[in-house]
């Protein structure tokens, strides 16, 4: 996923929903939001998200956190928060 949320203004933000895997948030502006930024949800039924990154993001203002990856074998690499 790149260059989706450029100035995005919403109420959660980018999340990755159900079981996410090989998934990279990178160049998106998120601000504003009345949930989280940017996140990966966690694990469903004993399977837990692989390999997902968060890149070169830039996140504010989001009362519920800004970045958060739950998952094995990430990187969240040059982001501001």
């Amino acid at each position: 996923m790149s260059r989706t949320g450029l100035l995005t203004v919403d109420n959660e933000g980018i999340k990755g929903g159900t079981l996410t895997q090989n998934t990279t948030f990178r160049y998106n502006w998120v601000h504003d939001t009345g949930g989280q930024g940017l996140r990966f949800d966690t694990g469903e039924e004993g399977l837990f998200n692989r390999s997902n990154h968060l890149m070169f993001n830039v996140v504010f203002r989001n009362p519920n956190g800004g970045l958060s990856g739950k998952s094995d074998a990430s990187a969240i690499y040059r982001n501001t928060g």
